[in-house]
């Protein structure tokens, strides 16, 4: 079930029984100031946590530039906004779907490459980050990570026909998703 309450929410479904979705963003670009001291660090996380729920993404949360916390009903809108042509900007609407029925992957902003970590597949992440790099018009990466046991075809297959992704592995040897981000953080 929960397979397909992924496949629906990235649909823009709201599965049976869902909460919403809470995303907090972080801009390191626009942050006033961040210390790698980890009491540090969770006293503005806590602060920004316990910050009412903005109505709209991309509002500011007073006193704390640069993070932002919203919510969404389904994974679709996230992902759309994550790779939303203007930056801060978000569709909250249906998807746009072609005339064959499948939702199109116009949503996604030029210079934008959408990439799905998976284990059994063959593109390396540092061949596909040096082809992004070399291409000149990507100036703007988009991870999916999965968990231990990894995304479902189904839920791979959206990303890929309604969004653009790309399959990379980071290798063979199995990684916890901490391990995943870490590499990825280190490789870009």
């Amino acid at each position: 079930r929960l397979g397909h309450g992924l496949v629906e929410s990235l649909d823009g479904q709201v599965p049976e029984g869902a909460e919403p979705v809470g995303v907090l963003e972080i801009h390191g670009d626009e942050l006033e100031e961040i210390r790698p001291d980890e009491r540090w660090l969770a006293h503005h996380l806590k602060r920004v946590l316990e910050a009412p729920i903005s109505e709209k993404p991309l509002e500011a949360l007073p006193e704390i530039p640069g993070c932002f916390r919203w919510e969404v009903a389904s994974l679709r809108p996230l992902v759309q906004h994550l790779l939303s042509r203007e930056p801060g900007t978000i569709a909250l609407g249906a998807a746009p779907q072609s005339s064959n029925g499948l939702y199109s992957a116009s949503c996604r902003r030029r210079g934008t490459r959408l990439l799905v970590l998976r284990e059994d597949v063959h593109a390396e992440a540092t061949d596909e980050l040096l082809r992004a790099a070399s291409d000149g018009e990507v100036d703007h990466l988009v991870f999916v990570l999965g968990d231990h046991v990894g995304l479902r075809p189904m839920a791979f297959g959206r990303l890929q026909t309604d969004f653009g992704g790309h399959a990379i592995s980071l290798g063979c040897t199995a990684l916890l998703t901490s391990q995943g981000i870490t590499l990825v953080q280190y490789l870009t």
